[in-house]
């Protein structure tokens, strides 16, 4: 994600189910006094739910004058993506519009989320 949108990560933290809600909705978070809508990177991109894993981490982006969470499965590193879409393929459940650019660590692709879009997407 665009460091400039990230306002904080955070270890794992308890949430509330909301009933009706599908699987890509983790739930709501409280997070310093505000209670957040966070989403499932991991079943958004196609894949298992990133909470599921211990290690999980909390991701909350601004997208105007609000707050929304991700839960993402480990943070690697912060970095510079490149423009363009190769290799989005690695994330089967993202839309074309959702992603930024990509980076290579360790032979491993990895994503630049579009936040608005894929928030824009989410909440619609």
């Amino acid at each position: 994600m665009p460091i400039d949108r990230v306002a904080e990560i955070v270890p794992p933290a308890p949430a509330t189910r909301l009933p009706g809600a599908g699987p890509m909705v983790f739930g709501l978070v409280g997070f310093r006094g505000r209670v957040i809508t966070v989403f499932d990177l991991g079943v958004i991109a196609g894949g298992n739910p990133a909470a599921d894993r211990p290690d999980h981490r909390l991701v909350f982006v601004r997208r105007g004058g609000r707050l929304f969470g991700f839960a993402v499965e480990t943070m690697v590193t912060i970095t510079t993506a490149d423009e363009g879409v190769g290799g989005i393929d690695a994330a089967a459940g993202l839309e074309r519009g959702d992603v930024r650019g990509t980076v290579t660590l360790d032979g491993q692709p990895y994503v630049q989320l579009e936040v608005d879009h894929l928030l824009g997407r989410l909440l619609a």
